[in-house]
């Protein structure tokens, strides 16, 4: 897919805010593309969202973890501690 796109045989490609980003940035893609701003958001084709894996039997700690990431997702921390190691936001 992104070597079609980088040979101009496709016009766009669709794909997750973790990769793309990466390969965009990196020499694989020749500075052939850019990324269009802001999110598409769809539960049914992209699932709800980040995920963590944890041990199946333990809902404390899945509790813990929906939780902290909404007070970060809430206050904005989120954005800012993955804008620290990741090229792209978010959305």
């Amino acid at each position: 897919m992104m070597e079609a796109l980088k040979e101009g045989k496709v016009d766009a490609v669709f794909g997750d805010g973790l990769r793309l980003p990466f390969w965009v940035a990196s020499d694989a893609s020749a500075k052939c593309c850019t990324l269009f701003d802001g999110p598409y958001l769809s539960e049914k084709f992209l699932g709800e969202g980040l995920s963590v894996m944890l041990r199946k039997n333990d809902p404390v700690l899945v509790q813990a973890f929906d939780q902290a990431l909404s007070e970060l997702a809430r206050n904005g921390r989120l954005q800012d501690l993955y804008l620290r190691y990741f090229p792209n936001g978010l959305y």
